[in-house]
């Protein structure tokens, strides 16, 4: 998990590769119902693409479809 805070309003582009990946952001850590967005397999080589809205503290997931392995994350943020 990886946390943010974003002062304005932004677009967050996470790209992960390396494993069977998934990735979802969420506004507060342990509440479900607050999440931006989710993708598993949009990326290239079983990896996630997710590009979602940012303001204020936003919670970055990445997690497994099955067993975890090295992986790289790459993040982008943009101004809205």
């Amino acid at each position: 998990m990886f946390r943010f805070v974003a002062d304005e309003p932004m677009w967050l582009r996470a790209e992960s590769i390396g494993f069977d990946t998934v990735l979802y952001a969420r506004t507060r850590c342990g509440d479900d119902s607050t999440e931006l967005g989710c993708d598993d397999d949009g990326g290239d080589m079983r990896g996630s693409s997710l590009r979602v809205p940012v303001e204020g503290e936003t919670f970055l997931f990445l997690d497994s479809f099955d067993e975890p392995g090295p992986f790289t994350l790459t993040l982008q943020f943009t101004p809205r």
